[in-house]
């Protein structure tokens, strides 16, 4: 692999991290996979690892010293996200010296994957894909990975959106130096919901999600099951922003204002068809950190020893537990709570270092997060 200044006079004369590299890396991977006569592969490196040769060039990591992806790896991760079963090459009537398609599928042969790998660095390259050995949906899912130019050291990689085939050929323009990947599937769903969060908003509740296509939907019932409840319940509709049928993303969002219960939300989502089929999304849980009450430290700096005053609306047991700013525990204890104003005194003694420290309080009615300062 070309890296570096010591191959100037044969390849990239870039010695960065970029697209340029990354690219290689995942073609290198590619001609491995498809090649029935390679049984294993091990590609250094994908990891970080702080080191520099003779000439001073740092090793390209897949990984950056903080846990991120680098032009590389995020380029390799693609091959983890996609790959399925069965690989293989395929012919698809480009221009073979620019562009390099891969392909992958289940055993079952109910889902396909298909990369393109277009390697000129100025011209987009328009490709065409009849699937004659898979029978699809209909629909292909289009994720990219590019940036802004071969020598980006920071590219992205994200979905773009859908495309639907025209007499069973899917036509798709790849970007200059760039991986595309067509996501193909047998399955129909009325709707493929791509995203469902929850979060808190203050006293509030934000949840958001988002649908891939839709077909036949006539909206989304949000429901709502709080800690002290039976089962679920509605809190509204929502009527489907794509009039019931769409092929391109669509996004949608409900802020609850009901007023908040003691300890953990759970939220899902209820999908009705125009027929009244219905189907249930993933459940999201919220920890509620309760503004309504009040917990005082004092004294706050301390040197050794502190004590904190609350008040609780019952008797109770609450997790006492102190984290630095790494989030590691460094005191913990468990405390009873009578109804009422409590004083808990807390002993954390001379070892730990002075600095920022966290009083976390957790309780079945109560979760609280504080800043404290160690002397």
């Amino acid at each position: 692999m070309d890296w570096g200044p010591v191959f100037t006079d044969k390849g990239w004369k870039s010695i960065e991290n970029d697209v340029a590299h990354a690219l290689i890396a995942f073609d290198i991977i590619g001609e491995h996979v498809v090649n029935d006569k390679v049984d294993f592969t091990l590609f250094w490196n994908t990891r970080f690892f702080d080191y520099k040769d003779e000439n001073n060039v740092p090793i390209y990591n897949a990984l950056a010293s903080d846990g991120s992806s680098q032009a590389n790896g995020l380029a390799l991760s693609i091959w983890g996200k996609y790959l399925l079963d069965n690989v293989g090459a395929v012919s698809d009537g480009a221009d073979s010296s620019y562009v390099v398609t891969y392909a992958t599928k289940t055993s079952s042969n109910d889902k396909l994957n298909v990369f393109l790998l277009n390697k000129h660095n100025s011209e987009s390259k328009t490709i065409s894909l009849s699937l004659d050995n898979f029978s699809s949906n209909g629909v292909a899912v289009v994720s990219e990975y590019k940036g802004t130019s071969i020598y980006d050291t920071a590219p992205i990689f994200n979905s773009i959106g859908n495309i639907t085939a025209a007499d069973n050929t899917y036509t798709v323009k790849t970007a200059p130096a760039s991986i595309t990947v067509l996501e193909f599937s047998t399955k129909t769903y009325p709707v493929e919901l791509t995203h469902f969060n929850a979060v808190q908003k203050g006293n509030h509740v934000q949840l958001t999600w988002q649908t891939a296509s839709e077909r036949n939907n006539a909206g989304f019932e949000v429901q709502v099951y709080y800690n002290d409840a039976k089962s679920f319940k509605p809190l509204t509709f929502v009527e489907s922003l794509a009039g019931g049928n769409s092929m391109q993303t669509t996004s949608y969002s409900y802020l609850n204002k009901e007023a908040y219960h003691n300890g953990t939300h759970y939220y899902r989502l209820k999908q009705i068809d125009l027929d009244g089929q219905t189907t249930y999304s993933a459940v999201k849980a919220v920890e509620f950190e309760f503004q309504d009450q009040t917990t005082v430290v004092y004294p706050n700096p301390f040197e050794s020893s502190f004590s904190f005053k609350t008040t609780s609306k019952t008797a109770e047991y609450i997790n006492v537990s102190i984290l630095n700013t790494l989030g590691k525990s460094v005191f913990e204890k468990k405390v009873k709570l009578h109804e009422g104003e409590n004083t808990v005194p807390v002993e954390l003694g001379k070892n730990c270092a002075a600095g920022l420290y966290f009083l976390r309080l957790k309780s079945a009615n109560n979760r609280q997060t504080l800043k404290i300062l160690k002397l």
